[in-house]
């Protein structure tokens, strides 16, 4: 068994898909758009956009599992305001969804799944320490709901 079969180990699918991911950007950095018509304002390169896009794309719905209302707040219209505006940092600093991806790949992929578990562990959490209250209310011990924190 390889590295990427091992229980608990990296989703090969994930990774075949952070290599294409990859494969796209560096293709796509090697297509220049064509040159601005003179007295034109400077265009960003299509892109550039298109990858500051992706990225915010790919964080609303990462945190869409855990608040779906995301998805509502970071609309289309959104996410294009979002990316026009990230785009020239992207640039700047040279990040790219693929380098991400290579830099912090298992990383992601740990926040992925975790993220929506931890959500869920909490709520659990506070579901049992306020059944815990409430039974302790009802019992007329209500200094005992402190107690619920501990137990």
């Amino acid at each position: 068994m390889d590295e990427h079969q091992q229980i608990g180990g990296p989703d090969p699918l994930a990774m075949v898909e952070m290599q294409a991911v990859q494969i796209d950007a560096d293709i796509a950095g090697n297509y220049a758009p064509p040159p601005a018509a003179e007295g034109a304002a400077d265009a960003l390169p299509l892109s550039a956009v298109e990858e500051a896009r992706e990225v915010v794309i790919f964080v609303r719905e990462l945190a869409a599992p855990v608040y779906p209302s995301l998805r509502q707040v970071y609309s289309d219209e959104t996410v294009e305001r979002i990316a026009t505006a990230a785009a020239p940092l992207m640039q700047k600093y040279g990040v790219t969804l693929g380098g991400m991806f290579e830099r912090w790949g298992p990383e992601i992929h740990f926040a992925m799944v975790m993220l929506p578990v931890g959500m869920q562990t909490a709520a659990a959490i506070r579901a049992d320490r306020a059944a815990a209250r409430a039974a302790n209310e009802k019992e007329g011990r209500p200094d005992a709901a402190e107690d619920a924190r501990v137990a």
